[in-house]
């Protein structure tokens, strides 16, 4: 008796000396721990037995040793596991850093994008403006075009009017050109209508074709919107099933706890008696723990199982101190263990959560630049739209510039055409100039053949002398008239002078009879003269009829003259006005040219930025859609996070039901240990039965040592 207590002192006190030293806890503290009681073993006097090395001792000492090796190996592989998941999670986290960065750009760009967009619609606008300027320009030129034509035309009929006198061929000639001139104004003006009919025929194009672009457009973010409210139903579905998960693991969890609660209160209830007495039946829990651990809670249960055998391992004082509550360690060690998993669970549900909130924040900046780029091909089509109409304006400016060009060519051919028909005109009035002279010439030897008549005609040669002047000067209407009316009172006082001769010669034949043979000399010469006298009378009248005749003719030349000295007047000043339009019109086709020169170089710079934006937003796309694949690869491996989570909450639940089991089998063993000290305590006086009971001094020892490291 006195030498099982002594070994019993002895084990003891090795033992609280490892206690003291083993105050961490690890595994390597364990493997210390065993390998001194092998030296122990070694160095005890039982040592020399020779049965010592077939004791059953030795045997369960290397399993021991086995288990710690078997239990450091898994411990080192859940250490590598932790690490592989630590590194996992440090490369999410640097796919997400990497991801906000290239957000974070795409951003940037676009605004960049924006500005790009923004100068070009000014630039847009600006050219806009010149457009109007060149069309308010083309209006100016238009106008001063049809001013200079109706005054090339005045100045035309003026010169016409001025140097013709055959002024009835002159108007029927106008006539002609006049319904020349309407007729192809009305075929100009039906020209633009046809024109304009095309024009609004091509913009009607073009803007059913930007129809139909649109419709297409719309049924495209149509399908888009569709498929987007497809993934969202999607991933609410996910979300519900991801919380349906996370509760029915609180309810897991929850009902692990009323477990806890219940071992809790089973223990409170169970007696104090209960101390670990049996090494067989701990070997045997050992093993079955052994069977059980394979996770991270397996670990922690190893944890747990060793605080136990080193709360087993205190000195005598501190077990009976804790006599009164020996299960109340296991179950804090179990409550600690859960609040453990809880706070790990609670951990993962934060992480979790948040890489939900990234992944929703990506998704939103995602349907944000989604809709950035939509605005963005909308800017470009809006401005190949612009770019369109721009060309389209740029060739029916092209185009009126070619009908301008036509008209004036046509306009030059009509004035080189109205100088021909000037110089007929100055050909007529020379021949009309040389049919005068002809007259005059006529007048002339009229006026010789007067110029024979006696003194009695020398009033009708002056008469002829007057009509010739008047023929002459056909055109100062008042001077003839004047000179007709001189004439008729110079005809009226040569008829007096006439009758006073004839009153004189019958005086003098009254007074003198022997003149009888000059009185009817006389009288044949009278007769003579009254002959003449008559065919002056004669000639007088011929001479009233065209001087009236001249007179209405000098009328109508004065009005038509009038009227052509106005018309030339006006003529020479729109001859004027066009070789100065002409000459700013060339002038202004050389400014549009190098204009439409600029707008061809601003068009093709728009061009290339149109390419430069259309690359940018293929780049930009196939970054969102790298970033949407990151995502979705991040989003699939927090669902393998979870389904991993899951299943180490399931493994966990069940070696917790496990650890249970164990713990329901362990007390009861240590009831039987119990009742086994017992037995030995009272049958310890018989120490010479002990070769009854077949039991050698080495396997006694042995026993000892097992309840003592227990």
């Amino acid at each position: 008796m006195d030498r099982r207590s002594w070994l019993w002192r002895r084990k003891s006190s090795d033992k609280s000396a490892g206690g003291e030293t083993e105050s961490s806890g690890s595994v390597s503290s364990i493997s210390e721990r065993y390998s001194d009681d092998q030296e122990a073993l070694r160095g005890s006097p039982v040592r020399n037995s020779p049965n010592n090395a077939r004791s059953p001792e030795v045997t369960s000492k290397i399993e021991v040793h086995e288990t710690v090796k078997s239990l450091n190996e898994k411990l080192s592989a859940a250490l590598f596991s932790i690490s592989a998941k630590e590194d996992l999670v440090r490369e999410h986290a640097k796919v997400a850093e990497e991801a906000v960065a290239g957000w974070e750009k795409a951003e940037k760009e676009l605004s960049v994008l924006k500005q790009h967009l923004e100068t070009t619609t000014k630039k847009n606008s600006a050219l806009e403006d010149r457009i109007g300027h060149l069309d308010a320009a083309l209006k100016e030129c238009l106008r001063q075009l049809r001013q200079s034509r109706e005054e090339q035309e005045q100045k035309l009929q003026e010169t016409l009017i001025k140097k013709t006198n055959d002024w009835e061929c002159l108007k029927l000639e106008l006539e002609t050109h006049i319904t020349e001139l309407q007729a192809q104004l009305e075929a100009r003006k039906a020209e633009a209508t046809i024109f304009m009919e095309h024009d609004l025929q091509l913009k009607l194009q073009a803007i059913e074709k930007e129809n139909s672009n649109l419709k297409a457009e719309l049924l495209t973010t149509f399908d888009k919107l569709q498929m987007k409210t497809i993934e969202m139903e999607l991933s609410t579905r996910a979300a519900e099933t991801a919380s349906k998960q996370r509760l029915e693991s609180i309810k897991k969890v929850s009902k692990l706890e009323a477990e806890c609660r219940k071992l809790q209160a089973s223990a409170k209830r169970s007696s104090p008696l209960k101390e670990l007495n049996c090494p067989d039946s701990y070997a045997s829990a050992r093993k079955v723990l052994s069977r059980n651990l394979t996770s991270s809670v397996e670990i922690d249960l190893m944890d747990d199982f060793l605080e136990m055998e080193r709360v087993a391992a205190l000195p005598e004082a501190d077990r009976r101190a804790s006599k009164g509550n020996p299960s109340m360690a296991e179950f804090d060690a179990l409550t600690c263990e859960i609040n453990a998993l809880a706070i790990e669970k609670q951990d993962m549900e934060m992480v979790l959560a948040e890489t939900g909130d990234q992944l929703n924040i990506s998704q939103e900046r995602l349907i944000v630049a989604e809709t950035k780029l939509n605005e963005m091909q909308r800017q470009l089509n809006s401005a190949n739209g612009s770019k369109h109409t721009l060309e389209m304006e740029v060739e029916s400016l092209e185009s009126k510039k070619k009908e301008l060009e036509a008209q004036l060519e046509t306009m030059n051919f009509e004035v080189e055409k109205l100088r021909e028909e000037v110089r007929q005109l100055e050909g007529k009035a020379a021949e009309i100039s040389t049919s005068c002279q002809n007259i005059e010439a006529l007048i002339l030897e009229k006026e010789q053949l007067e110029a024979q008549l006696v003194s009695a005609n020398m009033e009708v040669e002056k008469e002829r002398t007057l009509s010739s002047k008047l023929a002459a000067k056909c055109k100062n209407m008042e001077a003839v008239e004047a000179e007709k009316i001189e004439l008729e009172s110079k005809l009226m006082s040569a008829e007096n002078k006439i009758i006073s001769l004839g009153e004189k010669l019958e005086e003098q034949i009254r007074l003198s009879s022997g003149f009888t043979a000059k009185v009817n000399a006389l009288e044949e010469q009278r007769e003579a003269l009254r002959s003449q006298l008559e065919d002056a009378h004669i000639e007088a009248e011929k001479l009233r009829d065209k001087m009236g005749i001249l007179e209405k003719d000098v009328e109508i030349e004065k009005t038509v003259s009038a009227e052509f000295v106005s018309k030339t007047e006006i003529l020479e000043a729109k001859k004027d006005k066009l070789s100065s339009l002409l000459r700013s019109e060339s002038l202004e086709a050389e400014k549009l040219r190098e204009k439409i020169g600029i707008l061809e170089n601003e068009t093709e710079s728009k061009r290339v930025l149109s390419l430069d934006l259309e690359t940018r937003c293929k780049f930009l796309e196939e970054k969102i859609e790298g970033e949407r694949k990151l995502s979705a690869e991040f989003a699939a491996k927090c669902q393998t996070l979870k389904d991993e989570i899951e299943k180490e909450i399931v493994v966990a639940s069940g070696k917790l039901a496990d650890c249970q089991k164990t713990i329901a089998s362990l007390s009861q063993q240590l009831k039987s240990l119990k009742d086994f000290d017992l037995m030995l305590e009272i049958e310890g006086p018989d120490l010479d039965d002990k070769e009854n009971f077949g039991i050698t001094n080495a396997q006694e020892s042995g026993l000892r040592k097992c309840f003592i490291s227990i």
